[in-house]
């Protein structure tokens, strides 16, 4: 059975390749059996140091979770071990 995903971009600064970025995000999440049921985007000036994305948006993110039973997270950037534990914890389960 297929793992199901759902993306995560984060649009640092409006930078022009984002939209391309996340095509190829999902083309690598299928190119690894994977069944993309949902995506959240954002554009952020900078980082969350605490989240990665901004406090609405994991909120946005539980909620699709919930609604598409998604067992796997993947970010378009690089995470810290904290922003993953956060995340983790915020969310309430335990992704990749």
């Amino acid at each position: 059975m297929r793992k199901r995903v759902i993306i995560v971009g984060i649009n640092i600064n409006n930078k022009n390749n984002f939209e391309e970025s996340i095509i190829e995000l999902k083309n690598l999440c299928i190119a690894c059996d994977m069944e993309v049921v949902g995506k959240v985007e954002q554009n952020l000036k900078k980082i969350n140091p605490t989240f990665y994305m901004g406090s609405g948006k994991i909120e946005e993110l539980q909620d699709l979770i919930e609604k598409t039973n998604a067992e796997i997270i993947v970010f378009n950037n690089e995470l810290s071990a904290s922003q993953i534990k956060n995340i983790e914890e915020e969310v309430k389960g335990d992704y990749e």
